[in-house]
């Protein structure tokens, strides 16, 4: 009598976890403006070759693009991204509209 709810015990254990390991990765796995700053910080452009470059600029777009509003205005306010851009050869720097 207690074997089959002992399995439907344990089933649900075992779902419990899957659930909740995928819900840790998930958090994990989205950016916040901590790790977009270190990201940064780790990967200076300057003596970057172009290809490469362009592989850092496009993982940070990724980066900032899913944020949330208040988290990339975190991320400007840091004003780190203003001395990663300015240390952008000419050719790869985003154009600002005036």
């Amino acid at each position: 009598m207690r074997l089959p709810w002992f399995k439907l015990l344990a089933a649900l254990l075992i779902i419990w976890a899957i659930a909740g390991g995928l819900i840790f990765w998930a958090r994990g796995a989205r950016p916040t403006p901590e790790s977009v700053m270190r990201y940064v910080d780790e990967h200076p452009v300057a003596t970057t070759p172009p290809a490469e470059r362009e592989k850092v600029l496009e993982k940070l777009a990724r980066q900032l693009n899913q944020l949330a509003y208040e988290q990339r205005r975190e991320v400007r306010m840091s004003k780190k991204l203003d001395a990663f851009f300015r240390a952008l050869p000419p050719s790869n720097r985003p154009c600002r509209r005036h």
